[in-house]
């Protein structure tokens, strides 16, 4: 295929397929994610995301990277002052953001196992609390050397640091009210159902060290109703 943006041998996927149900302008940005991840892993995330948001799949655009970029003009060898004018402006950065909005997820083996993980819950904060970008790793040295000095440049480390954290935390949220919104779908009666309640309990539990308080006792509030419908007010489990 050619390029159409320089008429060039070798052109982006998404510039060789067609059809308002296969392409289109973006409405969504996928900007991180690991190159272990498996693409029908990629593909079933973002069909339960959009479940959850009651987005229709087909009118959903969805930018990301290695589809969108035309990797036949990347190599090892571009320099990075190239990406720097590209993506480093943060004006042209933000509008990019501001104008197609974000996704955040994890494949579903990853969500399950965070969510079994809520008795860890103090190890993430610590870890969260200690967020370093200077720590973070690059495949190339002096990628991470020009990066770490555009941030710099820019909002510089400690506040990059703290958006991070804001950012994860907020991610954490998320992910936790969207396991609650799907379980209560594929439950047959949430007012009996303690394994549901069981759920709300720890996600009130992990929302309230995440200082979501409001919502924290939302999800609380509705595991005791439900333990007190089907247990009894005076049940060990519905009296702590």
């Amino acid at each position: 295929h050619t390029c159409p943006r320089d008429d060039k041998l070798g052109a982006a996927y998404v510039d060789t397929i067609q059809g308002e149900d296969f392409v289109g302008t973006a409405n969504v940005i996928l900007g991180s994610y690991c190159w272990s991840y498996r693409i029908k892993d990629i593909v079933k995330t973002l069909e339960e995301k959009c479940e959850a948001n009651e987005r229709d799949p087909k009118q959903t655009y969805v930018w990301i990277c290695f589809l969108c970029n035309n990797l036949h003009r990347v190599d090892n060898h571009v320099p990075f002052e190239q990406f720097r004018d590209i993506f480093g402006t943060g004006d042209i950065f933000g509008s990019i953001v501001t104008s197609v909005g974000t996704i955040w997820s994890m494949p579903a083996e990853q969500k399950k196992a965070m969510i079994e993980s809520f008795s860890h819950i103090d190890s993430l904060l610590n870890a969260l609390a200690k967020t370093t970008v200077e720590n973070a790793k690059a495949s190339r040295e002096e990628d991470k050397k020009n990066i770490l000095a555009l941030v710099e440049e820019s909002v510089g480390h400690a506040e990059l640091n703290i958006i991070v954290n804001k950012s994860v935390r907020k991610s954490i949220i998320g992910v936790l009210k969207e396991e609650e919104q799907l379980r209560a779908r594929e439950s047959g009666d949430t007012s009996t159902d303690t394994d549901y309640a069981f759920l709300c309990y720890n996600i009130g539990s992990v929302l309230s060290r995440l200082d979501d308080l409001n919502e924290a006792l939302e999800m609380l509030n509705k595991a005791l109703a439900i333990c007190e419908k089907v247990l009894g007010k005076e049940h060990p489990n519905t009296a702590t």
